[in-house]
């Protein structure tokens, strides 16, 4: 809105401007602008309209004070401190103002003739004056309240007449401002240096060594101070030279005082505790919508967990369960800083580059699957894409794993520099929620010190298995951390804060499932054939790769192919250095995790390990029972040291896949049998099929092969048996 100067100031002609610390003289005006002149060299004249010198007032670059160029030269030096009598301190505006009282009183005398400018005629007229002023000083006092005996009424001792006639001077000279009144009292004093300049050179080398890795104390200082003097003062006698004054304690520490804090901070303790120490802090980057700014750090839990899966647990005898290895694992977590959300949690073993572009996948996709696997009762659907993202220097985040990562999803990472958390203060504060909230109550705790630890065996209490860990992180911030007030948000919650924002403003949109798979899907080499490339035994088939076969079917062709972990329907295939997607061979496979299928295949082999061709209706059984099965520890593990990877892909082909196909299926049939081919979270395994689970594995017909394989990239252990072919 633009502005309309309905007013005309009048300025004069010794008004004084400051303009963003430059000084200006007021030189005239008209009905358009303002004319201002530098009161320095080079005198430079200045046009400002109105409604810029109004503009400039109300955003405080302004300093106006009337008439200050067009006061006669005072009888003493002027307080210029730039304070106006509303800046200055209660006492200081009390004194002033009595000041002002009495010389009005004054002057009121000297328009009416009833005094002139010498002491005996102000002498002669003071009680009058004091009377009068004592009579307004009380009235002040009580704020217009009505007079009450024996409430008590401090009033200063009134002036001399000499005294009384400076004021005036003094008052008169400002041109009756009451700055003028202003007393230099404070300044008072001597000021003088008492030490002979030598004594002040021999101290300041001194006390130079308080600033030193040694801490010595200001005692301690003034102790070798006195012992150095006493050297020299030696010397001189010697020399026939006085002595010099040795200082006290009270010299040595005023002389420490005086030297610049961060500097003997930063030579006691160091650069990185000084830094600390005098860190300026601001509210950062002003943040509008959800996921604007997300912060990523990692961390070692502070627990002891078991370094398996509840399932691995479960089958194991009481021998095997000692020989487990009881480890604390390393954990990544992204936040949110706009609405305090946490986006993602990934625990791993050791951090890296691949850990921390997992952590990216979770914070992606809508989780809710995760937390309803883990048995939360609200929903973990806190993901958007990622635009701009913070993380420390440390060497996950500085690979070029996680560049590439970065720059795919089109985001923009800051790496502050080291030693500096306060710029990422929001991913700091989560781990210290963890510690504080929610590993206290587990067991196999660790301690921060050997002295807090005390007896406490944390490898000995530790029962947590990394999937249990899981879940109680994510039922800890899916239904406490979200819905409990946070303080960076003015006590609303992160759930309300995310929910508000996120209907006002539009989001960074998510990757979609083809950029899902070029950005964190798992590469595999693969030959092709007539029907495609086989993964897991699924046959995978486009044009693409019927065209490149077609051109020489006689020759040997190796493509790569790309997989989702999460969703097995589809896969891409890079051809002459193009990526093209394939579908699987009869569909029905869309929505359905690998995982899942390679546990299912390996039941499965038990029944038909003589066979290399899974029929359709063992397919059709297979995916429907996956599709029925308890996936929750399945899900789990996309946040455990055991999810996924190539490297299980290619074992598993090894073992359970070697020689294996499953035979394509048509559209008319997968219609028949599955209604959607979406992928369904069921809370629990029925009754009734657990016990025939149970019998699969336990069928004495079957041939025991042993088919152990162990996944080092993971840890995950396989058992079962199968046919090797």
């Amino acid at each position: 809105m633009s502005f309309i100067n309905h007013n005309f100031w009048n300025y004069c002609t010794g008004d004084k401007f400051v303009i963003d610390e430059t000084a200006y003289r007021f030189v005239r005006q008209d009905a358009k602008c303002v004319m201002l002149e530098t009161v320095t060299e080079p005198r430079v004249v200045e046009t400002f309209s109105h409604e810029e010198i109004y503009e400039l007032g109300q955003s405080e670059r302004l300093v106006y004070k009337r008439d200050d160029y067009s006061l006669r030269k005072s009888r003493k030096p002027r307080v210029d401190d730039g304070l106006q009598f509303a800046d200055l301190p209660e006492d200081e505006r009390k004194d002033v103002f009595w000041k002002k009282l009495f010389c009005d009183e004054l002057h009121r005398a000297f328009e009416l003739k009833e005094a002139v400018r010498t002491d005996v005629s102000i002498a002669g007229l003071l009680p009058s004056i004091t009377a009068s002023v004592t009579k307004k000083w009380k009235a002040f006092q009580r704020n217009g309240k009505n007079k009450r005996a024996g409430k008590v009424c401090e009033v200063p001792d009134e002036p001399g007449a000499r005294t009384l006639l400076r004021w005036y001077w003094d008052y008169e000279d400002a041109g009756f401002r009451i700055e003028g009144l202003r007393s230099r009292i404070g300044e008072s004093g001597n000021y003088t240096q008492r030490f002979e300049p030598g004594v002040v050179a021999l101290l300041t080398k001194c006390v130079q060594e308080y600033a030193t890795r040694r801490r010595k104390s200001q005692k301690k200082i003034a102790e070798e101070t006195e012992e150095a003097f006493t050297k020299v003062n030696a010397k001189r006698r010697e020399a026939g030279l006085h002595e010099w004054k040795i200082p006290k304690l009270s010299a040595v520490r005023r002389a420490i005082l005086k030297m610049d804090a961060f500097f003997v901070y930063c030579q006691r303790r160091g650069l990185d505790a000084a830094r600390k120490k005098y860190a300026l802090f601001e509210r950062g980057i002003p943040l509008q919508f959800p996921g604007e700014h997300v912060e990523i750090d990692e961390g070692k839990i502070d627990l002891m967990t078991l370094a398996t899966t509840t399932f691995i647990w479960e089958q194991l005898t009481e021998e095997q369960r000692k020989k487990i290895p009881k480890q604390r694992r390393w954990m990544y977590v992204a936040i949110c800083a706009t609405t305090k959300c946490i986006l993602a949690i990934h625990i791993c073993k050791n951090p890296s580059g691949a850990e921390a572009v997992k952590c990216l996948s979770l914070a992606t996709r809508d989780k809710t699957d995760i937390a309803i696997a883990a048995g939360a009762q609200d929903r973990w659907d806190k993901y958007c894409g990622l635009s701009f993202v913070s993380t420390d220097q440390g060497t996950a985040f500085l690979s070029y794993q996680f560049a590439e990562a970065l720059a795919a999803l089109g985001a923009t990472h800051d790496t502050p520099a080291g030693a500096t958390p306060w710029l990422r203060p929001f991913i700091e504060r989560v781990f210290g929620t963890f510690n504080t909230d929610l590993f206290q109550e587990a067991n196999g705790r660790v301690f921060s010190n050997p002295a807090e630890k005390g007896d406490f065996d944390s490898e000995g209490t530790a029962t947590l298995t990394d999937d249990m860990l899981a879940m109680m992180l994510v039922r800890f911030v899916v239904d406490v951390y979200h819905n409990r007030p946070h303080e960076g948000l003015n006590g609303e919650t992160p759930n309300n804060a995310w929910d508000r924002l996120s209907r006002r403003y539009p989001m960074c949109p998510p990757p979609l499932p083809k950029d899902r798979r070029a950005i964190f899907g798992l590469n595999v080499r693969r030959k092709v054939r007539g029907n495609g490339v086989l993964v897991c035994g699924i046959q995978y088939r486009c044009d693409q790769l019927d065209q490149l076969f077609l051109r020489r079917p006689d020759d040997e062709h190796n493509v790569k192919v790309r997989i989702n972990p999460e969703n097995i329907g589809t896969v891409d295939v890079l051809i002459d250095g193009m990526w093209f997607p394939a579908k699987a061979v009869g569909g029905g496979f869309d929505g359905i995790r690998m995982d899942l299928w390679i546990a299912k295949v390996r039941a499965i082999r038990q029944y038909n390990h003589d066979q290399s061709l899974l029929k359709r209706h063992v397919v059709l059984e297979a995916l429907a029972d996956i599709r029925a099965m308890n996936n929750e520890p399945f899900l789990l593990m996309d946040m455990t040291p055991f999810g996924c990877t190539a490297k299980q892909i290619n074992r598993a082909e090894k073992s359970v896949f070697l020689g294996l196909e499953a035979e394509a299926l048509s559209s008319a049939e997968m219609e028949k049998h599955f209604v959607a081919t979406s992928f369904k979270v069921s809370s629990a395994v029925s009754e009734a099929a657990a016990p025939e689970a149970r019998k699969v594995v336990q069928q004495p017909e079957c041939p025991a092969i042993d088919d152990e394989a162990i996944v080092e990239a993971s840890g995950l252990v396989f058992h079962g048996t199968g046919h090797n072919g």
